[in-house]
């Protein structure tokens, strides 16, 4: 509630460790009191540890960027992040979504806007040019977990496996640069 939270103490606290950024997590917070509309106004980010719990769990899945990160801690910041997050993660269940049709196609070549008609009508929010890029990209050489174009269609391989590998050789160029 908010008299457990001494917002003059974190901010002195912040002040001697040359902290940027300040953000207190608890199990929850009484919607009762004033105690968000303080931390808006002493620029402290309020996380319940379900919230945080979830967003490490998000993490793990769609690595948050450094801008991620401090934006998440930033009052004026943290909704975008979220959205920015929950974007991610919607292209990555479409991307998810694309190759599951491709596979139920086989060898039968497949436009964006196939692809896009049929999650559709699955009941997924999707454009033509969403799944484009998507597939644009699979089909890139330097990864070709699928053949084809936009012109005459697009197929699975014989095997995503190889697709993945060549996906896990890109990450390990990045992850060694990175060091």
């Amino acid at each position: 509630n908010e008299r457990s939270v001494n917002f003059e103490a974190l901010k002195e606290h912040a002040h001697k460790a040359k902290a940027d950024l300040i953000a207190v997590v608890a199990p929850t917070y009484d919607g009762t009191g004033r105690i968000r509309e303080w931390a808006t106004s002493n620029g402290v980010v309020l996380l319940t540890a379900d919230e945080l719990g979830r967003l490490i769990q998000s993490h793990q899945a769609h690595p948050f960027s450094a801008i991620d990160i401090r934006d998440l801690l930033t009052v004026d910041g943290h909704a975008d992040a979220i959205a920015r997050q929950e974007s991610n993660m919607t292209y990555l269940e479409l991307i998810a979504s694309v190759v599951g049709e491709l596979v139920q196609e086989k060898d039968e070549p497949v436009s964006a806007r196939d692809i896009a008609r049929l999650l559709r009508r699955g009941g997924q929010s999707v454009t033509d040019g969403d799944v484009s890029v998507i597939l644009e990209f699979l089909a890139l050489p330097q990864v070709a977990a699928i053949e084809g174009g936009p012109q005459k269609g697009y197929t699975l391989p014989s095997s995503l496996a190889v697709a993945a590998k060549k996906l896990r050789a890109v990450a390990g160029v990045l992850d060694e640069a990175s060091r």
